[in-house]
C-alpha cells in the first residue's frame, strides 16, 4: 500500500470521490507518477482521446488490472471533478 502524504491523498480523493469509487487504482496512479492534483488537473486539461490513452497506459498493480469500463468512468471523472 502506499504511503500517504499530503499529495497523495490529493490523488486519493480523487479516485475515492468516483462513482463506484476507484481508490483500489491509486497504487497504478502513484506508480506512473501522477501523484499530485497538480498531475490530475494536468491530465484533466487534455483533449478527450488523450485522457483515454493516459488511463490505458497506466500500470496494472497486482490485481488492479483496468477494464473498459474503469476506463470509461475515471475518464468522465475527470471532467465532473475539476468543473
Amino acid at each position: 500500500m502506499p504511503v500517504f502524504n499530503k499529495q497523495t491523498a490529493q490523488v486519493a480523493q480523487f479516485l475515492e470521490t468516483c462513482t463506484p469509487p476507484m481508490i483500489h487504482f491509486l497504487p497504478n496512479f502513484l506508480m506512473f507518477g501522477c501523484k499530485n492534483e497538480d498531475f490530475l488537473q494536468a491530465v484533466n486539461s487534455w483533449p478527450d482521446d488523450v485522457i483515454e490513452s493516459f488511463l490505458k497506459s497506466l500500470p496494472s498493480c497486482g490485481k488492479s488490472k483496468f477494464t473498459g469500463m474503469d476506463i470509461f468512468i475515471l475518464k468522465n471523472h475527470f471532467q465532473a471533478y475539476f468543473e
